[in-house]
């Protein structure tokens, strides 16, 4: 027991030393103050213009709880319960592992350790993205499907139930576990599979979590899916761009790929980690972003498949040569994310010395497109946003649309769009009246492709906006944003 607990608790520890006292990515910040919100009683979907379903909320209450109560940052107890709920994946796979006989002792925590680096050190700096978090609740049923062991029905709903927390995160998840289903029932020839406890029960959680959700959450899907539908387009690029990020990555998995095809007999548990990490990419290429965090599922199981498939292959071939390449290779994908480290945001910091007041006495409001404008300064300077969404996200695309509309009823549809967004931003202007604003001033602005737009035209549009910002004075430019600071706090 304490030879299998070493190298995981090792790199568990490790992983919270590098990661003490950094910022977390910008949508984990912001998760951490809007489920304190929903804590408080704000209402998700209703007051709180998240794009995402609401699981992340949920996820988000027990980390953000115990700050609340004990005084803890927010950022601290996310990291420490990340960690905590790795930790719960890595035992569960030690134990799914150590049922099957026909995998050595040695290769067996070798591979976990090789997990533990997958799931803390090499999304360093996309800790706590939901796609991180989906890797790390779906490693056990990964394994579940990789070996020759059957554990009993109970142990499998458990499992499939640790799966599903993470799977219900994004609906894009769901490839994953559904393209080693299709080719275990290809193998199989045979859908009795359809039938295991494995496939029921997330199935069942699913349904009912989208059941829920539409009985505790209406907003969602009577407000939000629309919004979504009618201007989140924007923000997708063409596949040449995305592609670009993905191709390391897709060498490694390409390369595990040929090293597969030397052993013999082909084994299954090399193909479910090939079928998990190719799902990845599937998620990673559907949504079209070419964002870091969106590549860690596929970037996570691809150094595990290449882990596992080179040290069968050394097994196989009586080389620990090959064994040896094995683990420099799956070193060598470990040293970009090393080097990189935690979550990098230089504005944030520089953003944070044009505040006067006292932190926890602090306000802003921020008029930018990105994510990474609003947070973590919020979460870094202990500052309350007055924005009750992570950006300005209906901007781009409505603004686009309606410079591209052909006809007078798209032209009334998104200027409607655009006036309840501009409502929404000067409720919440007129609500906190903040200390500090930030602008985004570019010509070119993030996501609305070309269409030209100017936040403070817009909103001094509204009398009573226009009335209020007469007090605010441009006191510094970071880039293209600038920053405007009203007297007082």
């Amino acid at each position: 027991m304490t030879r299998d607990a070493f190298a995981p608790l090792l790199i568990l520890m490790a992983g919270f030393a590098v990661l003490y006292g950094t910022a977390l990515n910008h949508d984990t910040s912001w998760y951490l103050i809007s489920t304190a919100w929903w804590l408080d009683g704000v209402e998700i979907y209703d007051k709180l213009l998240e794009l995402n379903p609401p699981w992340a909320f949920y996820l988000a209450v027990p980390p953000v709880w115990v700050a609340e109560t004990f005084g803890f940052s927010s950022t601290t107890a996310f990291q420490v319960y990340t960690l905590l709920i790795t930790a719960v994946s890595l035992v569960l796979s030690n134990h799914l592992l150590g049922r099957d006989a026909t995998i050595p002792p040695l290769t067996r925590r070798i591979f976990v350790a090789l997990a533990a680096l997958a799931l803390v050190l090499l999304p360093l700096k996309d800790f706590g993205e939901r796609e991180h978090l989906f890797a790390i609740f779906f490693l056990p049923y990964v394994v579940l499907s990789m070996t020759n062991a059957e554990p009993s029905r109970r142990q499998r709903g458990w499992v499939s139930l640790w799966a599903t927390c993470g799977i219900a995160l994004k609906h894009y998840f769901v490839v994953l576990p559904l393209l080693v289903l299709l080719w275990q029932m290809a193998s199989d020839r045979s859908l009795r599979r359809l039938l295991r406890i494995e496939v029921v029960l997330p199935s069942l959680l699913l349904v009912g979590y989208v059941i829920t959700s539409w009985l505790l959450h209406p907003a969602y899907f009577d407000k939000v899916i629309p919004l979504t539908i009618a201007v989140y387009g924007t923000s997708t690029q063409p596949f040449g761009p995305v592609l670009q990020v993905a191709l390391p990555v897709l060498a490694v998995l390409l390369l595990g790929l040929g090293l597969a095809r030397l052993i013999r007999p082909t084994r299954a548990s090399d193909t479910v980690l090939l079928l998990t990490a190719t799902g990845g990419f599937v998620a990673f290429f559907v949504q079209s972003k070419g964002w870091s965090y969106h590549l860690v599922p596929a970037l996570s199981y691809t150094m595990l498949a290449l882990g596992w498939i080179g040290l069968g292959l050394a097994r196989a071939r009586d080389n620990r040569l090959i064994g040896i390449v094995t683990l420099i290779a799956v070193a060598a994908m470990l040293v970009p994310a090393l080097r990189h480290g935690p979550y990098q945001n230089g504005f944030y910091q520089q953003a944070e010395t044009y505040f006067t007041c006292p932190r926890g006495e602090r306000t802003m409001q921020v008029y930018s497109s990105a994510v990474s404008t609003g947070f973590p300064l919020a979460n870094y300077a202990e500052a309350t946003p007055a924005n009750r969404a992570p950006t300005l996200w209906i901007f781009p695309g409505a603004v686009y649309n309606l410079h591209h509309a052909t006809t007078p009823e798209a032209r009334a549809k998104y200027n409607a769009i655009l006036d309840f967004a501009r409502t929404e931003v000067v409720n919440d202007f007129l609500r906190v009246r903040p200390q500090i604003v930030v602008v985004d001033t570019a010509d070119s602005k993030l996501y609305f492709k070309e269409a030209p737009f100017d936040y403070l035209d817009h909103f001094t549009q509204v009398p009573a906006y226009a009335e209020a910002w007469n007090a605010y004075e441009k006191v510094g430019e970071i880039a293209h944003f600038a920053i405007y600071r009203r007297p007082g706090c």
